[in-house]
């Protein structure tokens, strides 16, 4: 789904060049994740967010 989405779009000018990346190649990668820190923003400020939707991902993100 990413590697279908990425790249510019002209009615988006937050949109970055394509890099040729794979992400589902990058997913599957093996390596270590230990001390990498990841940012979550819910809404980015669009509109309301299910809240199911909300507590599972917020459940998901949470350290064990």
């Amino acid at each position: 789904m990413l590697d279908a989405t990425v790249g510019s779009h002209p009615r988006d000018r937050f949109a970055l060049p394509a890099t040729g990346d794979r992400y589902a190649e990058a997913a599957t990668t093996e390596g270590d994740l230990t001390g990498i820190r990841v940012a979550a923003n819910f809404d980015l400020g669009q509109g309301l967010i299910d809240p199911q939707t909300r507590r599972v991902t917020r459940c998901s993100s949470s350290q064990p």
